[in-house]
């Protein structure tokens, strides 16, 4: 009984180093957390550095394309007496004019497409873009929102007419069909009105018994007969309102 006993293995022993073994590794993954955290804000801090000496970069190019355009228009815009003064002098120095070293050529302003940046120019992240705030391409996405927003306006416009159209369609069918309803709801049937009463037919064997009586009414009492579309109206208020305005009139 000894020896088995010796044979069998200690469960306990087993279990505790299972158990400081997942300690273990669970203190690993909270080590690799931490660190993959500290590399993330390590990796934020670069990028934001590195956006603000790219706007740096470009706040300074733009100061110095600035201050070059302005000197370049100072130089090539001349004051009213230096106009005089060289069209006096342009016809006795003409051939030192000619020559003498050409001039600078001016830096082509670009101010009308401040508006039309309606793509982001992908050299400014790296600083390589050397053209500053004269760029045609838009340096930050407001500048491509700006540009876009006509151009957006104008293609929603004729969606929106389409649908105030559609609405005014619906809205007018809506109302006949309320219309509609409302007559059905008073008396089953549309009434008709006197003018949409059916003509008699003189034509048929009805048609002309109808017109042999009428004419015998006539020649005995020199009046009117009622006809179908009278007789229509005396039991119709709608008609008969019709005729009394008929009458009036």
């Amino acid at each position: 009984m000894a020896q088995g006993s010796r044979a069998r293995p200690d469960t306990s022993r087993q279990r505790g180093a299972m158990i400081a073994d997942r300690e273990k590794r669970k203190l690993a993954a909270k080590i690799a957390a931490t660190e993959w955290i500290a590399m993330n804000a390590d990796r934020e801090k670069r990028k934001l550095a590195a956006k603000i000496a790219a706007a740096q970069a470009a706040a300074s190019i733009n100061d110095k394309w600035r201050e070059g355009a302005e000197k370049a228009c100072e130089k090539e815009t001349p004051t009213p007496e230096q106009g005089q003064a060289g069209g006096s002098s342009s016809s006795t120095s003409g051939n030192k004019a000619a020559s003498g070293p050409p001039r600078r050529p001016v830096v082509p302003c670009l101010a009308p497409l401040v508006r039309s940046k309606l793509f982001p120019c992908t050299l400014f992240m790296s600083k390589a873009c050397a053209f500053g705030f004269q760029c045609p391409l838009a340096h930050s996405l407001e500048e491509v929102y700006v540009a876009r927003r006509p151009f957006q306006k104008a293609a929603l416009r004729p969606r929106k007419r389409s649908s105030r159209a559609a609405a005014e369609v619906s809205d007018g069918s809506s109302g006949s069909d309320s219309g509609g309803s409302a007559a059905s709801e008073a008396g089953g049937k549309r009434p008709r009105v006197a003018s949409e009463a059916l003509p008699v037919d003189f034509a048929t064997a009805g048609g002309r018994a109808e017109k042999q009586r009428l004419d015998h009414h006539r020649s005995t009492t020199g009046r009117g007969c009622a006809t179908p579309s009278s007789r229509a109206s005396a039991t119709n208020p709608v008609a008969n309102a019709a005729s009394h305005t008929r009458r009036r009139s």
